[in-house]
């Protein structure tokens, strides 16, 4: 395994991983990376993303090895709306490596995107199968490394996209970063923390 984290690595999916921040197709991107940082996290957050693309789990793969049109993010994990899960960065036993994706937040968490057109206003406006994998990779997540649901609930806000103020827990990118995002919908994660 080609990573400076230490441990036993686990797999959550298909791993398909992105490419290393220190390789030369990605040091043109804004971040300077293809969403896989050259660094390890204990993670402490799993944060819930939709990626408002009408591309493939593969697609998204892809897009982000290419430097996600010049920015350069990244995420841990890309779950398909035919259920399929993507592992796009480096697993182990009790830290993994970050990828570049929600803001501040980043540096604490495990990015989830799932692949869809819109925003989803509850569950049922999820395709079954994305949703049924999103619920199962959470909570073999939570139980891998001690992240609890969290005592926030789904209406929480941060007070700006740079705040600390958030605690462990399960999150949409919307409750981490209010001032721009509102992936993936309320009330998904209403009926997501519901079901966890």
């Amino acid at each position: 395994v080609d990573s400076i984290c230490k441990g036993t690595p686990l797999s959550f999916g298909e791993k398909k991983i992105l490419p290393r921040q220190s390789q030369l197709t990605c040091k043109a991107t804004d971040t300077g990376s293809c969403g896989r940082l050259d660094k390890c996290i204990n993670p402490t957050k799993i944060v819930l993303h939709t990626t408002v693309s009408p591309l493939s789990a593969e697609g998204i793969y892809d897009y982000f090895t290419k430097g996600a049109g010049g920015r350069g993010v990244g995420t841990q994990f890309v779950i398909g709306k035919d259920g399929k899960v993507i592992q796009m960065t480096e697993m182990f036993d009790k830290e993994i490596e970050e990828s570049v994706g929600t803001a501040y937040h980043n540096g604490q968490s495990i990015n989830i995107e799932m692949t869809d057109t819109g925003i989803y206003a509850s569950k049922d406006a999820a395709p079954n199968a994305q949703y049924q994998a999103a619920l199962s990779l959470v909570k073999k997540l939570m139980q891998q490394y001690n992240i609890p649901k969290g005592n926030v609930g789904y209406e929480w806000k941060a007070s700006s996209d740079s705040s600390k103020d958030s605690s462990p827990g399960v999150y949409g990118h919307y409750q981490l970063n209010p001032s721009n995002r509102v992936d993936p919908g309320a009330g998904f994660m209403r009926d997501f923390l519901a079901d966890l």
